[in-house]
Parts: structure tokens; C-alpha cells; sequence
């Protein structure tokens, strides 16, 4: 019978494609303040698909071993949209802006308490559902902070970026930002889908898991596809 497990190996791929190219974006030039904060987000983001993929397999560890995987999970996907953000005032101000010690302080912070927030707000049933696995309930202010801000985290620094690129003469540079920005908006629309899959459905007939892999196999793509947007920006210095 096709279950939810045949599409938890999609998040491992993920994982090691953003894994891969947070390290190229690093090798590029890792003394560059703006490829190792771009890179440290992606180097993040794949954690997150790391453990969000562990929280579905190591129920033979233990509910402490679901419960902590879900929670780094939720903590690495926050600090690491808000780290894209990061990266749009970065390209769009200037090191000065992003990286002083008031608003790195104050991101810090921020992401702080929606990562507490997040990991408060939800509730792991104790044992797994035999065709939907890990099953989460996550309550109205956990939502905001997990999927509500992450989302706003990323489209703004998109706006960002589209906004700085029309203030660009040089060729090279507007494409660059151009790719940064549409690759992160592609990214936004990979993790939407996965949002949507988990979210719209619930039952466990064969017609709606096929519509899960189906919008499961969407956000892998975009994914795919915004990281290499993403990593053609960087070919050149902004």
C-alpha cells in the first residue's frame, strides 16, 4: 500500500542539495561576509529538511528521539528563513546594515522567541499513525511562527532584492540579484507546497496520498530549482 513513507526520501534529497550548495556558495569565497551568511541559511535550511525526514523514521528510538528531531527541525527552518532576510538587506543596504550588532541582536532575538513559540505550540501524538506517520498539531500562534513569519521572512527579502536590482546599472550584478531573488521566490513556493501537503490532507484513501506525492514531488522541484537559481547568483560578487 502507498504510504506517507514513500515520500519522506524526498527530504533527505532536499537536505543534501541545500547542503551542497551552501558549501559551493562558501568555497566560492568563504572570507565573504555576504557568501557566509547566504551560505550558513542554506547549510540551515538543510538541517532542517535533515530532521523534519528524522522525525518520521526514529520512532525506534524512542517519542524524546521524534519530539527533539521535530523541534530542530522547526528551530533550524526560522533561524534560516530569517537568515535569507538577512541576506536581502544585506545585498540591498550593505554589511553595515545587516550585519551590526543591533540588528543582529534583534534577529536573534525575534527568531528566538518564534522558535519558542513554535516548539510550545504543537503537540506530537505519542505514537505514529500507520499510514501518516508523525502526526503534529500545531496551534494557531505555532503556525504563525513557524509558517506565517517564515514565509513573510523570505518574500520580503525577495522584495527586497527585486527593489535593489532596478537600481542597478551594471549587467552583471542586476542579473545576479535577479536570480537571488527568484530563486528565493521559488524557494517560498517549494516549502508552500510541502505546507499544503501536510495540511489539506488528512485522510489516508489511495487517490488523496497520490495527490500528496504529487504536490510533495512540486516542492522538491521548486526547491531544486530555486537552489540553483540561487547558486548562479553567486558567480559573481554582488
Amino acid at each position: 500500500m502507498f504510504t506517507v513513507a514513500n515520500l519522506v526520501w524526498m527530504k533527505p534529497v532536499g537536505a543534501a542539495f541545500f547542503y551542497l550548495i551552501g558549501l559551493l556558495v562558501l568555497r566560492k569565497d568563504t572570507r565573504y561576509s555576504l557568501n557566509q551568511l547566504f551560505g550558513l541559511s542554506f547549510l540551515l535550511f538543510g538541517t532542517c529538511q535533515l530532521f523534519d525526514f528524522l522525525k518520521d523514521v526514529l520512532w525506534a528510538y524512542g517519542y524524546l528521539a521524534i519530539v527533539i528531531s521535530r523541534d530542530i527541525s522547526a528551530i533550524t527552518g526560522i533561524f534560516s528563513t530569517g537568515l535569507f532576510l538577512l541576506v536581502g538587506i544585506y545585498v540591498r543596504y550593505g554589511a553595515h546594515r545587516a550585519l551590526n550588532r543591533t540588528t543582529l541582536g534583534v534577529s536573534l532575538l525575534g527568531w528566538t522567541i518564534l522558535s519558542v513559540i513554535a516548539v510550545i505550540d504543537q503537540t506530537i501524538d505519542p505514537v505514529p499513525h500507520s499510514v501518516l506517520l508523525t502526526q503534529i498539531d500545531t496551534g494557531f500562534f505555532g503556525m504563525i511562527a513557524l509558517f506565517v513569519m517564515t514565509s513573510v521572512f523570505v518574500i520580503a527579502s525577495t522584495i527586497i532584492l527585486f527593489s535593489s536590482s532596478r537600481d542597478l546599472t551594471d549587467p552583471t550584478k542586476r542579473r545576479s540579484i535577479l536570480n537571488l531573488s527568484l530563486g528565493m521566490l521559488v524557494l517560498v513556493i517549494g516549502a508552500i507546497a510541502y505546507g499544503l501537503e501536510g495540511v489539506l490532507f488528512t485522510t489516508v484513501d489511495p487517490v488523496t496520498l497520490m495527490y500528496r506525492l504529487a504536490i510533495s514531488l512540486t516542492g522538491l522541484i521548486a526547491w531544486l530549482i530555486g537552489s540553483i537559481l540561487c547558486l548562479l547568483a553567486f558567480r559573481h560578487r554582488f
